[in-house]
């Protein structure tokens, strides 16, 4: 899955530079948002890719020049999971937010796991009857629904409180990615995607979406 996104850079022969942000999981401690990184540094390495840790943990690292340079410099952009309202909290107006921003402006790729997937959504969904609140709306007029078949029972009930409230409800499963390139949809990894849009439910595996399936120009 993650060779698939890399394979997406238009960067020549150079190898690949991917900055990893444990931002979400900042108020776990440390230990855990240093794992993150760490394991994000490992993996990306062994892919073949210039990797670096950005410890952007709060506010005022999130506008830290330094930490701004090293994710403007990036051609792939990672969010660890966590808790997606603060990775939303954290990042919203700031300038690694910008930086994020234009990584994408100039072809590059914002991947994220679990809360960094969630927080791409235009509302991020509220677990086990929450209140809901909002995300970065890179999609759109959609929730994502990562880990979707990891917890059934937990995915099923916030399907049931959020379809037919007029958005789109993405549910991805572990091992799996909703890509989005140019002006297609894709599943891609091990798993499905799983769709309630404009045209109802659907089920894609290493596949693209047809257009229209989200209601979102790709």
């Amino acid at each position: 899955m993650d060779e698939h996104l890399l394979g997406l850079l238009d960067i020549g022969g150079r190898s690949p530079r991917v900055a990893c942000l444990p931002t979400a999981a900042a108020k776990d401690g440390e230990r855990v948002w240093r794992g993150w990184q760490e394991r994000g540094v490992a993996h990306f390495t062994r892919l073949g890719a210039e990797t670096i840790a950005v410890d952007v943990v709060d506010r005022d690292t999130a506008d830290d020049d330094d930490m701004v340079r090293d994710i403007a410099g990036a051609d792939l952009v990672y969010l660890s999971g966590g808790k997606p309202t603060l990775l939303h909290q954290l990042l919203d107006g700031t300038a690694a937010w910008a930086a994020i921003l234009g990584v994408l402006d100039r072809g590059g790729v914002l991947a994220g796991c679990s809360a960094g997937a969630m927080v791409q959504g235009s509302h991020i969904a509220g677990l086990r009857g929450g209140a809901g609140t909002d995300g970065f709306g890179l999609l759109p007029n959609t929730v994502v629904l990562p880990h979707f078949d990891e917890f059934p029972s937990l995915a099923g009930d916030v399907v049931k409180r959020l379809v037919g409230r007029g958005r789109n409800v993405v549910g991805v499963d572990g091992a799996t990615a909703l890509v989005r390139h140019h002006d297609l949809f894709r599943a891609v990894g091990r798993g499905s995607v799983t769709v309630w849009g404009p045209n109802g439910k659907a089920r894609f595996h290493d596949e693209n979406l047809p257009e229209g399936t989200l209601g979102i120009a790709g």
